[in-house]
């Protein structure tokens, strides 16, 4: 498909993919998809390391497509680890190598959480 896709383009768009929380095989070696992208949930922690691998690996730039906790998760503390787990997402995707910032499912919880002065700050320092 991301040949045909480059086809029939004129404009020549980037083309990607967007996979869950897990690989699949081959998909990212796929010489017509421009970056590779998939989601984190969980597992924030995790995403300083992915970077430089998949873009050693695979040869092009690398994005986290979503991360954060799985809106399956009951706990009453999801608001206030949500907070916490997004603004260090946008911090490991600020230095790091990637074209995009780790984008966040959460956006039921930006006004509730007065997200949007942290956004503006994180906007201020990347410009």
């Amino acid at each position: 498909m991301s040949r045909y896709l480059k086809d029939i383009d004129p404009y020549h768009h980037l083309v990607s993919t967007s996979v869950s929380h897990r690989d699949i095989i081959g998909m990212n070696a796929i010489p017509y998809i421009d970056f590779n992208q998939k989601h984190i949930y969980k597992h924030t922690e995790k995403i300083p390391g992915i970077y430089p691998d998949y873009i050693q690996t695979f040869g092009k730039p690398y994005v986290v497509g979503e991360f954060g906790y799985r809106w399956e998760d009951q706990d009453p503390k999801y608001a206030t680890a949500a907070n916490y787990d997004y603004r260090r997402g946008l911090w490991y995707g600020m230095f790091s190598p990637t074209p995009v910032l780790p984008m966040s499912w959460w956006w039921e919880l930006f006004d509730d959480q007065h997200m949007t002065p942290y956004l503006q700050s994180v906007s201020t320092i990347n410009k």
